[in-house]
């Protein structure tokens, strides 16, 4: 929920702040937030549905190439073919693609036409045109009508940012409900009979109900296929090894006794639940005890006939009824219940206890599973909101949730961010190999994508801060490749500064405070991981130079961006990107040793900012948007960051005499002001600004770039703020008692 400061002055109504229910106990306070952030965001794994590459790869700019000159080679000028598909969203609103013509397009969105391509277009593919369409709360039709003329057939489509705002497409029709990407018609005589009947079909039709035949051509009939035909899918290979996955249901008694029947035309193995029961290269049968409930069945096969390659498997019961094989895994897109997974030189039965769809197999040739249908393959896909994404705002957030769990000894938050940390890394390899295979990741593609260092470094280092060590193996080599990416890729000055190059972006040659964040924590984990300096030294030139560009001396704050362009900072304190600035400059003070050549530097400079930001603090405890203007919104995440670094500054003896007294009071001021109009009964935080551009004037950042309900740029930050409030409660308790 997006507000607009004048439309409120307050963010809820009064008596519903945390406070008023929990007083100062701030460990109810964390654990209504952390619970109330869990609960929208339940920690649901990836899905898992079906792809035919036989339909339409994306490019390496996340959008699809939806060419039809070689798919419809028959077709003749100034015929139709209409390129289908849905996708979800939670709440209704507006979101920009981009689109390239190969000819005329015309798109439409729930049966309304969103876009009609101009002549201009029509003949340029090189012309790329943004446009905004509106989606609705739930399922949406997408149609995209295409024109076959001399210059084209088809079109360039996808999302226009697909780091921050992916988009799955997927089949609107119930024969291939839960298939990934988009179908499309038969070459058509174009007439608006026809229109008005594909661009408001409803969701989840029949194909059959339109009259129209749709490609990817379907093979799959449900019933058909009881032998296995593996050289049906992969050829005849010899000495290779592939396999077959389902799973059957028992569900006649606690145990029943099975006979498990096997024909083989290779030499196969059987595995119940991981176990090894049955080996022959021939038809055999054995009997065994099947407790009640689901059971995994795996055979492998390997091929050693020029002639025949496959298997067929039978589990009856001793009344001869036969169990019933079901998918082994939550995938859409098939009705078939086996899946399967080859070529193989040998399958590898130690990968058989852990979670199979979670890693790619092969050495030299990676593999990966898929169905019984050509060139139709499984791929995961992040269905949630939040949960399981990799980018900068969820990497605070999980460090947020990491230290609440550590101060309320909460088993159940720590597997939370375990959960959401492994959902991402156990799938890196694959998310690469899934770029290679499809064009554009549907996982974890920032990560995958790596441009910048908001790809990467919060998220990273949360991801160091967590420490498993049951995930290392999963980890390190992703730590390696980000600290590569900072030390040899990352666009940097020559003073070794970073800053964005991102030609003919609008942040063309700027350089952020932001960044800050989104380097110098990482660089100062992995410098305590590796134990290799240079990573410290890099994060302490950072500061030494950043400052030079951003710091404003007569408020002792940081402007927002330099911008080489103009050769000039915009000189407008932006509240979040101060907060990032001092919360980072804390984390590195805290590992940097004290007799360091910039050590020294760095501490005056924290208090410098420390002075800055003591004298902008709002009457009621809060920091402003834009820190100098207190008549821009009061912000919550900046709030959150200040009261946490001055906590660290009190606590590690980085300030003193009155600035210490005024960083004391500031600090109770502060997290009184949030939980009084930031936090509301629920554990919802308001007033936090959403993900910024830059800009050189302050209506921007005051009436434009407004405050978000939850965003998740500012919850972390605030549960950081609140447990380093509770720990300098501790402190100065024990300090008085030292006296």
């Amino acid at each position: 929920m997006v507000i607009n400061m004048e439309e409120s002055s307050r963010y809820f109504d009064d008596g519903q702040d945390i406070a008023s229910i929990c007083g100062t106990d701030t460990h109810k306070i964390l654990r209504t937030i952390a619970a109330r952030y869990i609960g929208q965001n339940p920690p649901h794994p990836f899905g898992f549905h079906v792809y035919h590459k036989d339909g339409f790869l994306c490019r390496p700019d996340g959008r699809f190439d939806l060419t039809l000159k070689e798919k419809q080679k028959e077709a003749k000028f100034g015929e139709i073919t209409y390129l289908c598909a849905k996708f979800w969203k939670a709440d209704s609103g507006s979101q920009p693609f981009l689109l390239s013509c190969y000819g005329p397009v015309d798109i439409y969105i729930n049966g309304k036409q969103g876009y009609r391509s101009t002549v201009r277009e029509d003949v340029n593919v090189a012309i790329q045109k943004t446009v905004d369409l509106n989606y609705e709360a739930g399922w949406n039709l997408l149609v995209i009508k295409c024109t076959n003329t001399a210059s084209g057939y088809g079109c360039i489509f996808g999302t226009a940012d697909p780091r921050w705002n992916w988009v799955s497409f997927q089949s609107p029709f119930e024969e291939r409900a839960g298939q990934l990407g988009f179908v499309y018609s038969e070459s058509l005589e174009d007439g608006k009979e026809l229109d008005s009947k594909v661009i408001s079909i409803s969701m989840d039709a029949s194909e059959e109900t339109t009259d129209i035949t749709w490609y990817p051509k379907r093979e799959w009939e449900e019933g058909k296929r009881s032998l296995h035909s593996l050289e049906r899918i992969y050829g005849i290979r010899m000495g290779v090894t592939a396999c077959g996955w389902s799973s059957v249901k028992q569900t006649i008694g606690d145990h029943s006794n099975v006979r498990i029947r096997l024909k083989s035309y290779g030499m196969s193995e059987v595995y119940l639940d991981g176990t090894k029961i049955l080996s022959s290269d021939q038809n055999s049968c054995i009997e065994c005890d099947l407790p009640y409930g689901s059971h995994s069945v795996l055979v492998t096969c390997k091929c050693t006939s020029n002639e025949k390659w496959g298997y067929s498997l039978e589990i009856v019961t001793e009344e001869e009824q036969p169990l019933i094989f079901e998918l082994p895994c939550n995938l859409q897109g098939t009705k078939d219940p086996w899946l399967y997974l080859g070529t193989l030189e040998r399958f590898d039965t130690d990968a058989l206890g852990t979670n199979m769809l979670y890693q790619l197999y092969g050495v030299d040739n990676k593999v990966y599973w898929q169905v019984d249908e050509p060139n139709s393959y499984v791929r995961p896909v992040l269905e949630n909101q939040l949960f399981g994404r990799w980018n900068y705002p969820l990497g605070v957030t999980l460090y947020g949730l990491m230290a609440t769990s550590r101060i309320l000894e909460s088993d159940e938050i720590l597997q939370y961010v375990t959960a959401h940390i492994r959902e991402c890394v156990s799938l890196y390899e694959y998310s690469v190999w899934d770029a290679e295979q499809y064009g554009y990741p549907e996982i974890n593609n920032q990560l995958v994508e790596l441009k910048m260092l908001d790809d990467c470094g919060s998220f990273g280092s949360a991801m160091l801060e967590l420490g498993d060590t049951s995930l290392q193996h999963f980890t390190m080599p992703i730590a390696e490749k980000i600290a590569n990416h900072m030390t040899h890729l990352q666009e940097r000055k020559q003073n070794g500064a970073f800053y964005r190059r991102c030609p003919g972006h609008y942040m063309e040659n700027t350089l952020w405070v932001d960044d800050l964040y989104m380097s110098v924590p990482f660089l100062c984990r992995y410098y305590q991981i590796s134990g290799n300096a240079d990573h410290l030294e890099d994060a302490v030139n950072q500061y030494v130079q950043f400052k030079k560009y951003l710091f404003i001396p007569e408020y002792k704050v940081m402007s927002h961006v330099y911008d080489f362009k103009y050769n000039t900072d915009t000189k407008l304190p932006w509240g979040r990107g101060n907060g990032w600035c001092f919360f980072s400059l804390s984390e590195l003070l805290a590992v940097l040793p004290r007799e360091h050549e910039r050590y020294s530097q760095l501490l005056e400079f924290f208090t410098e900012l420390a002075e800055g930001y003591l004298a902008s603090q709002g009457s009621e405890g809060l920091w402003h948007q834009l820190l100098t203007h207190p008549d821009s919104y009061e912000e919550s995440s900046c709030t959150a960051m200040f009261v946490y670094a001055l906590c660290r500054g009190v606590r590690y003896g980085w300030l003193k005499n009155d600035i210490l007294r005024k960083a004391i009071d500031a600090i109770h001021k502060g997290w009184e002001g949030l939980t009084r109009k930031s936090i509301d009964r629920q554990g919802n935080v308001h007033g936090i600004c959403g993900g910024s551009a830059y800009s050189f004037t302050s209506n921007y950042y005051k009436n434009e770039l407004l405050w978000i309900t939850n965003d998740p740029h500012g919850i972390g930050i605030v549960l950081l703020a609140g447990i380093e409030t509770q720990k300098i409660k501790a402190y100065l308790r024990n300090e008085r008692e030292q006296m």
